[in-house]
């Protein structure tokens, strides 16, 4: 996956287009198919981030050309919301830098977290243990 995450409400997808000499017309170069597929799925998730990303320039140099940057909450007065504002300023700030582009986060102080409190003696007793069930739960 591009950003090397998995979670219940990430999803990805490859869109493979016809060759290039079969694209020659502006409307069909891959810049374009993606603006037009951002702007389509967003209309249909209004809700959702959605983010369409093309191939690397150089074949097998990466995923989507990215770089990360960190941020992080410090004091007790600092809540998730202001580091939500932060990172939404970041992000605001390096799409208006010349050379940049199509920046985002996926950081969101609204997204519930949640915890399990599994009682793994219980769930061996009962013959339910795996191995993988665990490492499911616990990302």
């Amino acid at each position: 996956m591009l950003l090397n995450a998995n979670a219940p409400n990430f999803g990805s997808m490859y869109v493979m287009l016809k060759p290039f000499e079969e694209r020659l017309d502006p409307e069909l170069s891959a810049e374009a198919i993606a603006g037009r597929l951002q702007q389509l799925l967003q209309e249909k998730v209004p809700n959702g981030l959605v983010n369409v990303f093309g191939a690397p320039p150089i074949d097998r140099s990466g995923n989507g050309g990215r770089f990360q940057e960190s941020s992080s909450r410090t004091g007790a007065t600092r809540s998730w919301k202001d580091l939500q504002k932060v990172a939404d300023g970041i992000v605001h700030q390096g799409n208006n830098t010349e050379g940049l582009r199509e920046l985002f986060t996926s950081f969101r102080a609204d997204t519930p977290g949640l915890f399990l409190d599994i009682d793994r003696s219980q769930c061996e007793g009962a013959r339910r243990a795996d191995q993988r069930d665990f490492q499911t739960r616990s990302r």
